[in-house]
């Protein structure tokens, strides 16, 4: 019986698994971007936004990527808290453990969830 090819997504995965640098920056990347779009949805005066589509980035390139992705997420999640949040805020011990906790959050998320979906 032939082998079916496979699908230009896991081609793609496929390709970068030898390389997680380049699995790092791609969820590096669309993480941040993701991020900075469903924190533009967050519920004033707090950042809690009813949608995070960063959430499914980081699951899908932890699930396909691996501990690269994972760390990629937990980076990003730090960037993007950083970028968006730190102008306003003015800094203290309080904040910067909030802000290490969503990013070891966001990568425990992205972790679990991809050991639970395998």
């Amino acid at each position: 019986m032939p082998q079916e090819a496979p699908s230009a997504p896991r081609r793609i995965a496929a390709d970068l698994a030898p390389l997680p640098w380049a699995a790092f920056a791609i969820t590096f990347a669309a993480y941040v971007a993701m991020a900075y779009l469903g924190l533009m949805l967050a519920i004033p005066p707090s950042n809690a936004s009813p949608l995070f589509p960063a959430a499914g980035i980081g699951l899908a390139a932890a699930f396909v990527w691996g501990r690269p992705a994972v760390a990629a997420v937990a980076a990003a999640a730090l960037a993007a808290n950083l970028w968006l949040v730190w102008p306003d805020t003015p800094l203290g011990a309080g904040v910067i453990l909030t802000w290490l906790g969503t990013a070891a959050g966001a990568a425990l998320q992205a972790a679990v969830g991809a050991w639970l979906v395998r």
